[in-house]
């Protein structure tokens, strides 16, 4: 099941389950729950991909069903990366080798991010092939992207960029902002609500660090458009 676009095409014009929709589910669960390293199945459990959990919760598989079943899988989770699925760039270089200098995406990169990989693999699905430059250092790219592959290469930077200075490791732009596009679909906030909640946040953090993040929603979907999943829509 390569075209997961069933993955956000859970309910049909009637509001009944599509079949592909369940069939898929079922998909995703046995393969989740065959993998043997614990770092993605541990007693029987699995990260649950819902809106709601959002790969941070552990449950057994009929929980984890339930949960897609009623509430649907997380925006932009077409590669099961949490679940021990091999991201697009990892598969390509395997495929051309460690080694080969041929290898669109022969690079190696600090960290184990999801999301970061979640960005890097949109980007390969849309054709744009990620390297960094002879220094090891992404900034000269980011400066000539153009066009389309700025977009996704702003996001990439969003992915890279903390929160505010002095936050925990792995706390960025992009994490959090998905966190909070997700509260708006989980809880169906208006969008008054969610700009409020956002702009009672930005005012905890120090003014210098407030440019870093989106002040309203519409700005906010901008910003991870290209991010999201096919076809998934936040109204």
């Amino acid at each position: 099941m390569g075209d997961r676009h069933w993955m956000y095409h859970r309910l049909d014009d009637n509001g009944c389950f599509i079949d592909e929709f369940k069939i898929g589910v079922e998909y995703f669960l046995d393969f989740a729950f065959s993998q043997s390293n614990p770092e993605f199945c541990s007693r029987n459990r699995i990260r649950c991909p819902c809106k709601k959990c959002m790969n941070g919760e552990w449950h057994r598989r009929v929980t984890v069903q339930c949960h897609l079943t009623e509430k649907g899988f997380m925006n932009g989770y077409v590669v099961w990366l949490a679940h021990g699925e091999q991201s697009v760039r990892k598969q390509r270089r395997h495929q051309w080798g460690e080694s080969s200098s041929a290898a669109p995406f022969a690079i190696e990169e600090p960290g184990n991010d999801p999301i970061r990989e979640m960005v890097i693999d949109a980007m390969s699905s849309h054709g744009i092939e990620y390297n960094m430059n002879d220094q090891g250092s992404e900034q000269p790219i980011f400066e000539e992207a153009m066009g389309d592959a700025k977009e996704f290469f702003d996001l990439l930077q969003a992915a890279n960029t903390p929160l505010y200075e002095g936050c925990d490791e792995g706390d960025t732009v992009l994490k959090w902002m998905s966190h909070f596009i997700n509260a708006k679909t989980l809880f169906n906030m208006s969008v008054a609500n969610w700009d409020y909640v956002l702009k009672c946040s930005r005012r905890w953090i120090k003014p210098e660090d407030r440019d870093r993040i989106p002040n309203n929603f519409y700005s906010a979907k901008k910003m991870m458009r290209r991010f999201d999943a096919p076809n998934t829509h936040y109204f």
